[in-house]
């Protein structure tokens, strides 16, 4: 069992069906993307980090990017910056 594949059995099942979609459907948008555990939580990189997943303590998951700066700005009226 990967380091992955751990952490994500780790979570509550609830949890684990969220991170087990993300985990199966971020590298099938490229071939190049990587997954490796950084920081105790899963990322995904390329060239560079792109995404985490962070499980959160009130039961939810959030999907973070790591340059979410660089989205145009029509998309970014969909994603929380969370005063970052």
């Amino acid at each position: 069992m990967t380091p992955l594949d751990e952490f994500i059995y780790r979570q509550p099942k609830a949890i684990r069906e969220v991170l087990d979609f993300l985990n199966e459907y971020i590298p099938s948008l490229d071939p190049e993307i990587r997954t490796t555990i950084k920081w105790k939580v899963p990322y995904y990189m390329r060239r560079k980090s792109m995404c985490y997943m962070n499980v959160l303590k009130s039961g939810g998951v959030e999907l973070n990017f790591i340059r979410g700066y660089f989205f145009e700005k029509d998309k970014k009226k969909y994603l929380d910056f969370k005063k970052r």
